[in-house]
């Protein structure tokens, strides 16, 4: 490299070295002794220096301007210092290390330091710099440095590289030695009398940080080279921290041509951001906020939850349960390692199937907002390699580019029209949904990238949906690639009236029909707040409870025992998705332990997408709609699907807790009964498809059917309760007939999944054990 310390005089070159030397000794020496204890002295070793102490300490004004120049007095005084020691220390084993560097840390925060993307302006500043590895080239050894003989008075020479100059030795025009002025020169042989000097050498290209720039505008790169103990230190799709001197990189002259001149970065320290989490900074005023606001409600938890679903996509009525799948996959579970060390995914999937206008894309876009590092790409436009990774060449030089799912790593990947994807690019997404990784084996270059990210995929079904016909034919996808997908969800847009009058309303006039008359206290967040609490729950891990491990066990067990369970969906790989679900929603309720409630919401989602055992049949997810009381919603569920798990203990210890902890959100009766009955039925038609196959020991069969009979009972008596109570209010109230008519259908409804229910599983208790 030049020499660039020439910018000083001999006096102040020496002061400075001076005020470095003493800095180094007093601070670092413990490092300097232990890269001078160790025996190889062919290894790279850094001296990490903090900044901001060395500009306190040395008082120095100009080191950002002219940060080459000084980095090469640091490196030069690290030389220095280690003769210092070896001579202060000359009984110990100490050896001088040739190659050693300054790596400069913790950049102080001036005006043009902390950059989005250099300019011009920058030129031989010191800056930091953060963005994604989108290219890497293959590392390779570079000749440094060369010596040059004067052919007239036989000076020997070295020429250092100059990589400002594309790698070139630029000698001088006339001989160094004074008394000579020679211009001819010739190249040393370095195997004889001079060793040769070369050092490891790596280019790769680094894209701004994906939220720093706008949708519609090109992400810029930069490239960045890398030298030393540098190389190979980072891979495509790592998020990083660079500090660099920018440079201009000029390309050889010709006559009567115009100069091409680049800007690169020449790093003198980075650092991998991968393994720390992708967040935003998090306030301990922001902190109060979200902690006051569980408090506030801390009876009606739900509610509160529902409130941030609703924030989720405001501009489309309803889609309660598409919003709380949704909200689920942007949270995330928690990953872990099993007993082999294999890695066990935390990221959710999820597949949104409907017909055009059901609002899919809008769902895409806002994740795409909501989650710092995302990536939003179409099947129609997208290749296997762009989902992937890619091997090109360039100057002679293969190098290996990052494709969509590499770089959404940490983040979320939003596919639309994804059924739109040759055959090919759905199979090359098998490894990187479910190992969470890309294997690479092109152009000789064999390595593994990380993918872990959520992929959050919408696409049409082929032609008009028929719910006769398997899913991997309704959406021309194989059973391996639906199978990687947590949730599939269908939203079909089937004509209904009164759906039709309350969205209509809703996108007119903007108001909510079925929460007119509803506390103002329930108003949605917005979007700054949201993508807050989001990112904020992410970093949390919450924990299994013993009731929660046995419901998602028992529920796993009761789907792998049905008669007409899907043998695709029934694996191990569901049991792994209701547990991530069931983690999600812990994480979204500002909790570090996943209770029953979270399970029974994963074991509701579960149910609902159409890759599950059973069908809902004509159930239409679309038209869900928020619930005014969502805590005796959940009542009712709970007793539904804990009675049908034939978990009597905890659902009796979980209505306790229901009794005790919460409280209605509406004090009227009226308002209590005429929610919102959309989602419960959800839940009612689930009693309809119980499966038949009995998986309790034959000894327990009696008391098995004995605790059946009693919740069945308390089931009943709580309808018929419910029933009388609406009987008392339309007497009192009289409402129309409509209300009255659509009333009374709900009720028959549930009283016969009730029945249905009972007789059910008591077939299922008498059915002689296998």
């Amino acid at each position: 490299m030049t020499d660039h310390t020439n910018i000083f005089m001999d006096n102040d070159a020496d002061k400075i070295k001076e005020k470095f030397e003493e800095y180094i000794v007093g601070i670092h020496r413990d490092d300097l002794m232990d890269i001078m204890s160790n025996c190889d002295p062919l290894l790279y070793y850094p001296v990490f220096i903090d900044l901001l102490d060395l500009l306190m300490s040395t008082e120095i004004q100009d080191f950002l301007t002219n940060a080459t120049s000084y980095i090469q007095l640091l490196d030069q005084t690290l030389k220095r210092c280690q003769k210092i020691l070896i001579e202060e220390n000359p009984n110990l084993n100490l050896s001088f290390k040739e190659k050693i560097k300054a790596r400069l840390i913790s950049l102080p925060e001036a005006d043009g330091v902390f950059i989005k993307y250099p300019t011009c302006s920058d030129v031989n500043k010191l800056i930091c710099f953060n963005g994604t590895v989108t290219k890497t080239c293959s590392p390779r050894l570079l000749e440094s440095l060369q010596n040059f003989k004067c052919d007239k008075c036989s000076y020997v020479f070295s020429v250092e590289i100059d990589f400002t100059f594309r790698d070139l030795f630029m000698k001088p025009s006339r001989c160094p030695n004074k008394d000579c002025q020679s211009d001819k020169f010739k190249l040393v042989n370095p195997e004889k009398n001079l060793k040769l000097v070369s050092k490891d050498y790596q280019e790769i290209k680094v894209q701004e940080k994906l939220d720093m720039y706008s949708a519609g505008s090109v992400p810029r790169s930069v490239v960045v080279v890398l030298e030393n103990d540098l190389v190979d230190c980072c891979k495509p799709g790592d998020d990083v921290t660079i500090n660099a001197m920018v440079v201009r990189r000029w390309s050889r002259l010709v006559n009567d041509m115009r100069c091409d001149v680049d800007l690169i970065l020449h790093a003198n320290y980075i650092k991998v951001n991968n393994e720390e989490q992708i967040q935003i900074n998090i306030t301990k005023e922001k902190e109060k906020m979200f902690s006051d606001f569980w408090k506030k409600y801390e009876k009606r938890p739900l509610t509160a939850r529902n409130i941030i679903l609703s924030s989720y996509c405001p501009q489309l009525y309803g889609m309660y349960l598409v919003k709380l799948a949704v909200c689920l996959v942007l949270t995330g579970g928690v990953s872990r390692n099993d007993s082999s060390g294999t890695r066990v995914r935390g990221e959710s999937h999820l597949l949104l199937v409907g017909d055009p206008g059901t609002g899919k894309s809008q769902f895409l876009k806002y994740a795409n907002k909501i989650v710092p590092k995302s990536i939003m790409t179409t099947g129609i436009g997208s290749s296997s390699a762009g989902l992937t990774a890619t091997a090109s060449r360039e100057g002679g030089i293969w190098h290996l580019e990052a494709g969509a799912l590499v770089l959404a790593d940490g983040g979320i990947c939003c596919v639309d029209e994804f059924n739109c994807m040759k055959e090919q690019e759905k199979m090359s997404m098998l490894e990187a949904m479910e190992q969470q990784s890309i294997s690479v084996a092109k152009a000789g270059i064999v390595c593994k990238l990380r993918t872990q990210c959520s992929v959050l995929a919408a696409c049409n079904p082929k032609g008009a949906y028929d719910s006769n016909q398997p899913v991997t034919v309704n959406l021309a996808m194989s059973s391996p690639l639906l199978s990687r997908f947590d949730i599939i969800l269908l939203l079909l847009d089937t004509p209904n009236r009164e759906w039709d009058h309350l969205a209509s309303t809703f996108l007119l006039e903007g108001v909510d029909l079925l929460r007119k008359n509803q506390s103002s206290e329930f108003k949605p967040w917005d979007f700054d707040h949201l993508r807050l609490y989001l990112n904020y729950v992410k970093s949390l891990e919450p924990s299994l409870s013993q009731s929660a491990n046995i419901v998602l066990q028992t529920y796993y067990q009761l789907q792998r025992r049905s008669d007409d369970r899907n043998a695709a969906r029934t694996t191990v790989r569901m049991l792994e998705s209701i547990i991530r679900l069931s983690q999600a929603h812990a994480k979204l309720m500002l909790r570090n332990k996943v209770l029953v409630i979270d399970t029974i919401v994963a074991i509701t989602l579960n149910e609902c997408s159409i890759n599950r055992t059973s069908s809902f049949g004509n159930v239409n997810i679309l038209h869900t709609s928020f619930p005014k009381d969502a805590e005796t919603e959940y009542k009712s569920q709970v007793n539904l699907i804990l009675g049908h798990l034939c978990l009597p203990q905890i659902l009796e210890e979980e209505m306790k807790r229901i009794e005790n902890d919460y409280e209605p959100f509406c004090s009227n009766k009226s308002q209590n009964m005429n929610m919102s009955m959309h989602n419960f039925d959800i839940i009612s038609q689930m009693v309809k498809d119980v499966p038949t196959q009995n998986f309790v020991p034959a000894k327990e069969t009696s008391d098995r059917k004995r605790k059946l009979e009693e919740s069945g009972n308390r089931l009943e008596e709580s309808i018929l309760k419910k029933k009388r109570v609406y009987d008392q209010i339309r007497e009192e109230s009289r409402p129309d007939a409509n209300n009255s008519i659509q009333m009374d259908k709900t009720l028959t409804v549930r009283t016969q999944s009730k029945s249905q229910y009972s007789v059910r599983l008591s077939q299922a208790v008498n059915r002689p054990h296998n």
